[in-house]
């Protein structure tokens, strides 16, 4: 391990007896984006002085950190200077692929929201090991920095910050039900059936696919072919693929 307690080549600072085990630094972005990321893996303290080689970080613009540390880290307790009580995450559970989740506590209650507000994976002000997050600087023409320092670790894990891995070899569904509107706006549910998708699944109609039974009314069955399912499996879907339904027996 190198022991760094000088400038960095590329402008930023470190010092307090650093133990740095990785150092990866990226060119400087602009117009509003990313102007630096840094990331170590270390144990004891850390200061980080924004410093380009091109000069300061400029008025509003961001830089990208990761938490240095093998243990989550408490935002609340990092000693900040010129940046606003704001920081920016990518959470996994958003859409499709995930978005970026500001969280703010600018009146400085310690209490840190998350905007937009995610129930299932929401971040909150622990910075998880290994994960990166944005802060904003806030004044031009002034200094901005962060300390990390050992008691700003924290033992409170939220797991739900990472992507979770695919098991192998999962089956994934798509349910469709069909519903009645009555008057009063209730809904009964009328109809349904299931599509699985599996390698372990054929895409020709087999004994693990399930027959549509028609109703006495409405009925809504998967059509492969020719042939109404209630259930049908087939293999993982690609982008070509369409599922084609089949609707009868409507009272309206």
């Amino acid at each position: 391990m190198a022991k760094l307690v000088d400038a960095l080549p590329s402008g930023g600072s470190v010092r307090k007896d650093v133990q740095v085990r990785i150092l990866f630094w990226a060119p400087k972005w602009t117009n509003r984006k990313m102007v630096s990321f840094v990331h170590f893996g270390f144990y004891g303290n850390l200061f980080l002085n924004f410093i380009l080689m091109k000069g300061n970080v400029a008025d509003g613009e961001f830089i990208l950190i990761g938490n240095p540390y093998a243990s989550p880290v408490d935002f609340n307790k990092l000693t900040a200077t010129n940046l606003t009580r704001r920081f920016y995450v990518w959470d996994p559970h958003l859409n499709l692929v995930g978005a970026y989740v500001v969280m703010e506590d600018l009146l400085g209650t310690g209490t840190y929201t998350g905007t937009p507000n995610n129930s299932g994976g929401q971040p909150n002000n622990f910075i998880q090991s290994s994960e990166a997050f944005f802060v904003q600087k806030s004044n031009i023409g002034i200094a901005a920095s962060l300390s990390f320092n050992e008691p700003n670790k924290s033992n409170s894990n939220n797991l739900n910050m990472f992507r979770p891995m695919i098991p192998k070899n999962q089956v994934q569904s798509l349910r469709t039900n069909l519903y009645e509107l009555h008057n009063d706006r209730t809904t009964k549910i009328v109809d349904g059936n299931l599509a699985e998708f599996s390698d372990d699944f054929h895409a020709e109609i087999d004994l693990q696919d399930a027959l549509k039974f028609g109703n006495v009314n409405e009925t809504l069955g998967i059509l492969n072919g020719t042939t109404s399912l209630a259930v049908n499996r087939r293999p993982p879907l690609n982008k070509d693929d369409t599922i084609f339904y089949k609707f009868t027996r409507a009272r309206h």
